[in-house]
Formats: structure tokens, C-alpha cells, sequence
């Protein structure tokens, strides 16, 4: 994707509550792809990012989530949109033109489970030939667990706060 003037589209599904695997991908002009997100970002069905929306995430994990990335300046940038799975398949089309029927089928469990292989697969490689990339995967480990343990305190502290209001 060196061209400036072509983003990439991607659909990536929530596979455990923890991860994600890209289920469809496309090149769209640039100017497109600003017009479709801003567009979808206003859809009210839409998640918008709070701390409701990350715990619901990490309880149940059925959302789609699309994406795309641009090179401006010889730098990558991105955008999401994400969409809770009952309504994701049409908004997804709505806005993006990507067939339900084709989202469907790459969600059934056996296409899934394929990509999630693919995925693994393409990851072990990856670091096989480049294994400097382990050390920044632990890093991430390490600030993802501190995240997750921030929201977690988060939590625990307003709903203390509320228990406290209701006495």
C-alpha cells in the first residue's frame, strides 16, 4: 500500500474477548474511505469508546470491528469504527458495501478457526525470522496487564463511590 491516494479497508472479528482475526480486507481511494468512516462514526449503532463499551468487550466479545490504515507523509495512520454483532452485519454494509452474506460466512466457526490458525501461523513465523519482536511482545504484555488492571481499579472504585451514594 505505497500509493498515498489508496487506503485499506479491513473487518476484523472479536475471536475470544482478548483477540482478533481480519475476516475481509480492501484497497478504497483514500478520500472514500474518510467519507465511509466519518460516516459510520456518526452511526448510532456504532460502540463508542468508554469504559462500558471496554467491559462489554471483555465480557461477551461480539463485536466487528472496521478499520483502515492510510500512508500520509510516509507515516501509517488508522481509524476503527466498531459495530456490536447484532447490528454490525448491516451497518457494515451500509456504510462499507461489504456484503453481509460474505461477513456471515466468514464468521462460521470453521472459516474462523481457519483464520485464527493462519493467523498463529503467520505470527510464529514472523518472530521465528525477527526474534527481537519478542522482547516489544512482552513489553505489550506487560502494558496491556497494567491497563487492564487500571480499568479494573477504575471499576472497583465507582462502584464503591455508587454504593456509597445509595447509603
Amino acid at each position: 500500500m505505497a500509493n498515498e491516494n489508496v487506503a485499506l479497508v479491513y473487518v476484523d472479528a472479536s475471536v475470544d474477548g482478548s483477540s482478533r482475526v481480519q475476516v475481509f480486507s480492501m484497497e478504497v481511494p483514500k478520500a472514500d474511505a474518510l467519507r465511509i468512516f466519518a460516516a459510520a462514526r456518526r452511526d448510532p449503532r456504532s460502540i463508542k469508546e468508554d469504559l462500558a463499551s471496554f467491559i462489554a468487550e471483555e465480557v461477551r466479545g461480539d463485536f466487528l470491528y472496521v478499520g483502515y490504515f492510510e500512508m500520509a507523509h510516509g507515516k501509517i495512520l488508522d481509524e476503527e469504527v466498531c459495530f456490536p454483532l447484532p447490528h454490525a452485519f448491516d451497518a457494515i454494509e451500509q456504510h462499507f458495501s461489504i456484503k453481509s452474506d460474505d461477513l456471515k460466512a466468514a464468521l462460521v466457526p470453521e472459516n474462523l478457526a481457519e483464520l485464527v490458525a493462519e493467523r498463529s501461523k503467520d505470527l510464529e513465523t514472523l518472530l521465528n525470522e525477527l526474534p527481537e519482536l519478542m522482547k516489544d511482545v512482552e513489553l505489550l504484555k506487560a502494558k496491556d496487564a497494567a491497563v487492564r488492571e487500571a480499568v479494573a481499579a477504575e471499576l472497583r472504585a465507582e462502584i464503591a463511590a455508587e454504593k456509597r451514594s445509595l447509603h
